[in-house]
């Protein structure tokens, strides 16, 4: 028996949390059945109010380092939007996109249910988005201004050369971004080059990495 399918025996998996927070919003889940779930997403200090309707994921368990992730389900990321994941700006488009995924109807057949907005980088709330994963969170301009002052440069060069703290722990661990992709269960083809990538390291986390090896592949 290999390591990873012993520790799934021992661990059950983990359920994904019915409320939580995340990217400026409030999650909460209303309903469910079997994988599919509704959730209510509202924005932190506001009233906005929409709806998520998602097949949720999982992983058996990896391990990361000498550490063992152990398996629990998983939230679609935003490159799954509009597969495994439809927004609904009411709660009976939301039924509706439910009982079509619930039913097995092809992804296609929903797929005209309003999708994620991508996050643009010259919109009013500015965001990160990260190298390895795609995925974007929101920050601040004096946070960019204030990073880029402390390491030097512009504040380009922290937009251009963000990695998320999940992703960066595993490209410190010794993975590759393809690896880490993979284990963080992101479907993101996009290439890094190793200057980008090595650049990225050393602007990211409170370690400087000069001599952290770098595996693009």
């Amino acid at each position: 028996m290999t390591f990873l399918a012993a520790y799934a025996i021992i661990y059950v998996m983990k359920r994904l949390e019915q409320e939580f927070k995340s990217c400026g919003f409030y999650f909460k889940q209303l309903k469910r059945e079997g994988s599919v779930a509704i959730y209510e997403k509202k924005s932190v200090g506001h009233n906005t109010v929409s709806y998520e309707v998602i097949r949720i994921g999982s992983h058996n368990g990896y391990k990361l380092g000498q550490n063992y992730i152990s398996p629990a389900e998983t939230y679609p990321c935003n490159s799954m939007w509009g597969t495994n994941g439809f927004t609904a700006t009411t709660m009976e488009n939301a039924e509706t996109t439910f009982k079509s995924m619930k039913d097995g109807v092809p992804d296609g057949l929903v797929a005209n249910k309003p999708k994620r907005a991508e996050r643009k980088a010259d919109s009013k709330q500015p965001f990160l988005m990260c190298l390895v994963t795609g995925e974007a969170r929101p920050t601040t301009l004096k946070y960019i201004e204030s990073k880029a002052q402390k390491h030097g440069v512009t504040p380009d060069d922290i937009r251009n050369h963000y990695i998320s703290k999940f992703a960066l722990k595993l490209i410190k661990r010794g993975h590759s971004i393809a690896k880490a992709r993979e284990m963080l269960d992101i479907n993101n083809s996009k290439k890094v080059s190793s200057k980008v990538l090595q650049t990225a390291l050393k602007l990211n986390g409170r370690v400087q990495n000069e001599k952290q090896p770098v595996l693009v592949g």
